[in-house]
């Protein structure tokens, strides 16, 4: 959803007093919000340990980036497939995210936030673990982009 149609159907609700309307377009501006910021993560630090099994799939042990506004963690695997150029093969990773800041204020608008509080550091955890999915060539967001969809329509 663009940006204008957000505003618009915020403003729509609130003119004409439709609560459900004006809801749709808050929590649309919040999954815009956290969209650009996601999409414009500057890093301070990405760490990433890696290892081959047997079966010669690549495991993910450990990623982890850390941001100002952002924390990830989590580990995975890219499934070996013969013939196929590393950045092809299947990818399956799944991460723990946390936010603070402006990101966390956009995923307390969706009700994407925990309810433990935030941890030592002020990042707020989100309510379920993200799963990537697709290659490294085109990484899925799918899941992630289903819970923020959820969040716009409940």
């Amino acid at each position: 959803m663009r940006i204008k149609s957000v505003l618009t159907l915020g403003l729509f609700g609130a003119l004409t007093g439709n609560n459900q309307v004006a809801h749709i377009g808050q929590q649309s501006e919040a999954a815009a919000s956290v969209a650009q910021q996601l999409g414009t993560i500057k890093f301070d630090q990405l760490n990433i340990v890696l290892s081959r099994d047997s079966e010669r799939d690549v495991l993910i042990k450990d990623i982890t980036l850390i941001s100002p506004q952002m924390r990830m963690a989590g580990s995975g695997k890219i499934t070996f497939v013969p013939n196929v150029p590393l950045r092809n093969q299947p990818l399956l990773v799944n991460l723990q995210i946390g936010a603070r800041d402006r990101l966390a204020d956009s995923f307390r608008q969706l009700r994407l936030l925990g309810a433990g509080g935030a941890d030592a550091l002020g990042y707020f955890p989100l309510t379920q673990p993200i799963q990537l999915d697709g290659t490294l060539q085109s990484i899925g967001t799918e899941q992630l982009q289903r819970l923020i969809y959820s969040a716009i329509t409940n």
